[in-house]
């Protein structure tokens, strides 16, 4: 099962010159990145300018992104993973090679297939990154949330950012879970 990727889910939109200046807001996104913290969780309801803080954010930040627009579609777990390699390909070219054979064959390869191979991918990635899930809300599979459990460890020093509206995601209290061993910095509905 080959899976088709749509480039533009791989990158941020274009910060705007004209936003809105947040800088308490930006702070507690920077204090995500000290040591020790590994998931920074942004939760607002549509409109707030959540997307549009993270992107202005990323142009401030001194180390590598991936950044990954979600879509309800990608409730299936190949083809998230399809796209989580992609966006951390924007990172180190080299991910994802040893997976490729397992998105090109005709029937999709079990999940803990995929998950070896996305831990062991991680393991390629950069101790210091960003990876940022915008709009997690629309993930409605339990096999993808309970995915991040094990990706915890191989994250190193890595970000973990995740961006949804509250009302619509149960992953925001399973991410804290699975993330137990590092506190979770959340910029949450102050955003106005």
């Amino acid at each position: 099962m080959a899976v088709a990727l749509l480039s533009t889910k791989l990158s941020p939109p274009q910060s705007r010159d004209d936003r809105v200046s947040r800088p308490q807001l930006t702070r507690r996104l920077h204090e995500g990145l000290q040591p020790g913290h590994k998931l920074i969780l942004v939760s607002a309801p549509a409109g707030y300018g959540k997307t549009t803080l993270l992107t202005g954010w990323l142009t401030e930040v001194a180390c590598p992104y991936a950044w990954l627009s979600l879509d309800a579609a990608d409730s299936d777990p190949a083809r998230f993973l399809a796209y989580l390699l992609a966006a951390l390909r924007q990172i180190n070219p080299r991910i994802g090679r040893a997976a490729e054979g397992l998105f090109q064959a005709p029937q999709p390869p079990p999940a803990e297939a995929l998950l070896v191979g996305l831990i062991n991918e991680l393991a390629l990635v950069p101790a210091d990154f960003i990876l940022v899930l915008d709009d997690y809300h629309l993930i409605q599979s339990m096999p993808v949330h309970q995915m991040w459990s094990p990706c915890a460890g191989a994250l190193k020093g890595g970000s973990l950012v995740c961006n949804w509206r509250p009302f619509r995601c149960k992953a925001g209290w399973m991410f804290r879970r699975r993330f137990t061993r590092s506190p979770a910095v959340s910029v949450t509905s102050s955003i106005t």
